[in-house]
């Protein structure tokens, strides 16, 4: 049986890692030095390294003849280390063995002595799935361990380890792995291999799947490599390769910000027809409007560049240079907020339903930041005078008309009437609305300002909801004849506006509830 590609090159000495400087360095510096700690905490996403390195580590401190801080492969302890039957080395495996009696029996082996080695390493993987009794019962060893026993802890959810453990340990936070240095790294081992011809595009989108874990990178070539084939082209690599949806992410993106929904539905057409995962996709496209406001914030950080291949990462820079903030972060809300419904059996209906919004959203922006501009006068020109020669030519005379300047409509106050008429237009379109607008306090401030004075956070989230936010502005404008704003503040001394019910608010709550009335329900 052939051996797979990421235990074939996984890396031997400190000098053979890629990527993780930060941790080469100082593990390096602590083996030249001796200066080796009792307890390790390696950190990070999957397949970035931290189990490899762990076992770096174990041969660099118990090598007979290390050459500046690294292993030398070559003594039996290096070696048997490299083959795993190395006993002064254990490694536990947390996720399958948690439970409180098989950390008793790890305790046990603690108690030995090394055999050959200087040290007795206990690498502890996948350390967050112990359970809490297990921690508890680990606590004491790893606070205060025999002289010879060093512990490395390697997960990834170090929120779930106790902070009594992290406390106890040197962290080591190991970082996603940029595609650059995916790539470069597959094309070493594809040389090795004797694979010369492989299209650049298959590479980039391997190091797109593998989202900075090398050793899933490392996977997926091996499904390649596995065609047997002397070039390895797109077409043939995507017939092996999970389907990638690195190009539909760039073109959804382009499509929401160029306002192109025609093509941006059709482009979900075409995915449900090609069976995407859609709940992933999002995920993806929810990662990469993160990235783009980061780098529209500041173009120094590195995550969009590592998440995007070299050609698209030009393309959606250049549209970032013309899309705002505001848009980037209502996208972002609103494609978060739409999260929930991918429960529906419509897959790609909350990705539609995530583009119009959008687009109505930024529509009403757009007519709302028209209508606050003053219109644009412009001078009348007299015709020109006729003479009585004909030969002559006509001169043009211009009438100086002095221009007065039309301002904006400004509202200064809101009268009971305006006030009325809003609630009575939004009790049907949206009756729980009116309800919570008609106990607060409705007031014009500068700028065409509705201020909308509530009692309780409840009522104020109600509505700030996108939804209610635009029927009210909407209904509004309407009323006033321009444009406002809706500001919704608390205001806990709020003197609530008596309510009382007359027949026809009766008969309107029946109407909306679909119920009747009956006999003696109700005293005069």
């Amino acid at each position: 049986m052939s051996e797979t590609l990421y235990r074939k090159y996984r890396p031997q000495v400190f000098a053979d890692l890629v990527n993780q400087n930060h941790i080469k360095i100082t593990l390096l510096q602590a083996v030249k030095t001796g200066k080796i700690s009792h307890a390790y905490l390696f950190t990070g996403p999957r397949g970035v390294g931290k189990t490899t390195v762990a076992r770096i580590f174990a041969k660099a401190i118990n090598c007979t003849s290390p050459k500046d801080g690294e292993p030398c492969n070559a003594c039996e302890i290096c070696k048997s280390i490299d083959k795993g039957n190395f006993l002064d080395l254990v490694e536990l495996d947390a996720a399958s063995r948690r439970k409180i009696e098989e950390i008793k029996d790890f305790k046990e082996l603690i108690k030995y002595q090394p055999n050959i080695a200087r040290y007795k390493v206990f690498i502890i993987d996948e350390v967050h799935m112990l359970t809490d009794v297990s921690f508890n019962a680990l606590l004491k060893t790893i606070e205060e361990p025999p002289e010879y026993a060093i512990f490395i802890l390697c997960t990834t959810a170090v929120h779930k380890i106790p902070d009594t453990i992290i406390s106890r340990c040197q962290r080591f936070d190991f970082k996603k792995i940029p595609n650059q240095d995916i790539i470069e790294n597959l094309n070493f081992i594809l040389k090795k291999e004797g694979y010369s011809q492989i299209d650049q595009e298959v590479l980039e989108t391997v190091a797109f799947l593998s989202e900075g874990g090398l050793r899933d990178a490392q996977s997926l070539l091996g499904q390649l490599v596995s065609l047997d084939q002397e070039k390895i082209t797109a077409e043939t690599a995507f017939l092996v390769l999970p389907k990638s949806n690195i190009i539909n992410l760039a073109s959804y993106f382009t499509f929401l910000h160029t306002r192109d929904l025609e093509q941006l539905v059709g482009l979900l057409a075409k995915m449900s027809d090609e069976g995407d995962d859609f709940d992933y996709f999002s995920d993806k496209l929810i990662e990469l409007d993160r990235y783009a406001i980061l780098y529209k914030i500041s173009t120094q950080t590195n995550y969009l560049k590592n998440f995007l291949p070299p050609d698209t990462f030009e393309q959606i820079k250049k549209l970032i240079a013309s899309v705002s903030l505001d848009d980037l972060k209502l996208a972002l809300e609103i494609l978060l907020d739409k999260k929930d419904l991918f429960k529906t059996q419509q897959k790609q209906l909350p990705l539609e339903l995530a583009a119009i919004e959008f687009f109505l959203r930024t529509q009403d922006k757009k007519d709302e930041d028209q209508t606050s501009q003053p219109p644009k006068i412009h001078e009348p020109v007299a015709k020109p005078t006729k003479l009585a020669n004909a030969d002559t030519k006509p001169v043009v005379k211009i009438q100086e008309t002095p221009i007065e300047e039309i301002p904006t409509i400004q509202l200064t106050e809101l009268t009971t009437e305006q006030k009325q008429e809003i609630l009575n237009r939004l009790t049907k379109s949206s009756y729980s609305l009116s309800k919570i607008l008609a106990q607060s306090v409705m007031s014009m401030q500068a700028k065409n300002t509705i201020q909308v004075q509530v009692q309780n956070r409840l009522h104020q989230e109600q509505i700030k909801k996108a939804n209610n936010h635009d029927k009210l502005r909407t209904v509004a404008a309407e009323v006033l004849g321009t444009a406002v704003k809706i500001e919704t503040v608390i205001n806990s001394d709020l003197t609530l506006p008596e309510i009382k019910e007359t027949g026809d608010e009766v008969q309107h709550m029946l109407n909306v509830f679909g119920g009747q009335l009956v006999d003696g329900a109700l005293e005069e």
